[in-house]
C-alpha cells in the first residue's frame, strides 16, 4: 500500500526522469535493507517483486508516453543518458521493455514517412532522401548502442522499423541509385580512399533494407552506363569498390551484368 501510493504520488509530480531515478533508489534502499536485516529468499523475492510490479509495471506506458519528458520525448530530443537510466529500470520487468522498443520503432517510422511525404511534396531531392535516411539510422543506431546496450531484441526492431517504411515506397531503390551515381559522379571527388570505402559501406547499410534489390540494379546499371560512356566517373577504384560490395552482399550473378561493362570500356 505504501509504495502504491507513493509511486502514483511521485508520478503526478514529478518528470518521468526524476520518476526513474526514485524509482531505482527506491529499489536499491530495499535490496540493502533486506541484506542488513538478514531476510530470508522467501520473503526478499516477494518483496522486491512488489516493488517491480507497482514503480516499473504499473506506470511503465504513462513513462513512455509522458508529455514533455516521456521515453517518446527523450527519443526525439537525444538524452541518452536518462533514456538508459529508465532503459535499465524497465529491464528489471522484460515485458516493459516492449513499450520502449515500440516507442523507438513507430519514432522511426514517423520520420520515415515524413521523409518520403517530403519527396513526394518536391521538398527534398532523391539523394536528399538518401541523406535523411542515413542520418535517421545513425542517430537511431547511437541511441541502441548507448541508450538500450546494444541489446539484440532492440537491434531487430529498428531494422524492421527501416524496412517498413523503406520498402511502403517503390521509389526508395531508384533514390538510392540516383544518390550513389551523385556520390561516384562528384560526391567523392578527392576523397581518400578510407573515406569512399566509408561512404559506399553506408550506402549499402540502406541496401540491405531494400526487399526488390533487382530495382535497385536496374537502375544502377542505367546510372553506371551514363559514367562510363560520358567519363563522368570519380575513379575506376570508386566503382569497382562499389560492384565489389554489391557482389559480397547478393552473389556474382547480381554483378555480372555491371562487371561486363566494365570489360566493355576496357
Amino acid at each position: 500500500e505504501f509504495y502504491h501510493t507513493e509511486s502514483l504520488q511521485y508520478l503526478s509530480q514529478s518528470t518521468a526522469a526524476g520518476y526513474v531515478k526514485k524509482a531505482t533508489a527506491r529499489l536499491e534502499e530495499e535490496t540493502k535493507r533486506s541484506t542488513a536485516l538478514q531476510l530470508p529468499a522467501t520473503t526478499e523475492g516477494p518483496l522486491l517483486h512488489i516493488l517491480q510490479t507497482e514503480w516499473i509495471e504499473r506506470h511503465a506506458r504513462t513513462l513512455v508516453d509522458m508529455e514533455a519528458t516521456g521515453f517518446r520525448a527523450l527519443l526525439l530530443d537525444d538524452r541518452h543518458n536518462e533514456m538508459l537510466a529508465m532503459y535499465d529500470l524497465f529491464v528489471r520487468v522484460p515485458q516493459s521493455v516492449d513499450y520502449l522498443r515500440d516507442a523507438l520503432a513507430e519514432t522511426i517510422k514517423a520520420c520515415g514517412k515524413q521523409l518520403i511525404a517530403d519527396q513526394e511534396t518536391g521538398q527534398s531531392d532523391p539523394p536528399a532522401f538518401v541523406r535523411g535516411v542515413l542520418e535517421l539510422r545513425e542517430k537511431h543506431e547511437t541511441i541502441v548502442q548507448e541508450s538500450f546496450r546494444g541489446e539484440k531484441k532492440t537491434i531487430k526492431r529498428l531494422r524492421e522499423s527501416f524496412e517498413d517504411f523503406l520498402n511502403a515506397d517503390a521509389r526508395a531503390a531508384s533514390c538510392l541509385a540516383v544518390y550513389v551515381d551523385e556520390l561516384l559522379r562528384v560526391g567523392l571527388r578527392g576523397a581518400t580512399e578510407e573515406q569512399i570505402n566509408s561512404e559506399l559501406e553506408k550506402v549499402i547499410v540502406v541496401f540491405r533494407y531494400l526487399n526488390d534489390k533487382d530495382v535497385f540494379e536496374s537502375f544502377y546499371k542505367q546510372h553506371l552506363a551514363k559514367r562510363l560512356l560520358a567519363n563522368k566517373s570519380v575513379s575506376d577504384d570508386a566503382e569497382r569498390a562499389m560492384v565489389s560490395l554489391l557482389k559480397a552482399e547478393c552473389g556474382y550473378q547480381f554483378t555480372t551484368k555491371l562487371e561486363g561493362m566494365f570489360n566493355d570500356m576496357r
